[in-house]
């Protein structure tokens, strides 16, 4: 079945077309350019993980890489 909508408080403009485009409903409060790093230096690991990604389904692999890095 998989997922069908997705709610964030702040999502990036990436993000939610990524999401929108693999017919995920999106519901946000705030939509931003970018989502930044704690220090607000660069942007978030993340995001810059699934940097070029088409199919949501192939984004699942790189975040949990970049979670891991992050610890």
């Amino acid at each position: 079945m998989g997922i069908r909508a997705v709610y964030a408080e702040v999502i990036s403009e990436s993000a939610k077309e990524l999401l929108e485009r693999n017919h995920i409903e999106v519901d946000a409060d705030t939509v931003v350019p970018d989502i930044l790093n704690s220090d607000k230096s660069d942007r978030c690991p993340l995001e810059k993980a699934v940097d070029g990604i088409e199919n949501a389904g192939d984004a699942l692999m790189p975040i949990e890489l970049a979670l891991i890095r992050m610890k």
